[in-house]
């Protein structure tokens, strides 16, 4: 098992990290995939891989979309867009 940070596209999210998400397969940073988020599923992408197994219990990366992974530049923009305006980061990934 791989354990994995993700950034979901969504409002509900109020958070200023990446959540952590688990999967079978081999991921690279930036891959598109659809998540569990509360009573719903929501797009994220692949944000970085997690050396260690998590303390806490994790969900299971529902979806993994056959697409190209996203620039390393558009992840560095999101962060920087976090940063700079003080914002979530499902308010970030929303727009």
């Amino acid at each position: 098992m791989r354990y994995y940070t993700v950034w979901v596209r969504s409002q509900r999210y109020r958070g200023n990290a990446p959540l952590t998400y688990s999967c079978d397969r081999l991921l690279t940073t930036g891959q598109i995939v659809a998540v569990p988020l509360q009573r719903e599923q929501v797009l994220g992408f692949v944000s970085a891989a997690v050396a260690s197994k998590p303390a806490f219990v994790t969900k299971s990366i529902a979806k993994i979309y056959d697409l190209p992974p996203l620039p390393a530049q558009l992840l560095q923009l999101g962060a920087w867009l976090q940063r700079f305006y003080a914002s979530t980061i499902g308010t970030v990934t929303q727009q």
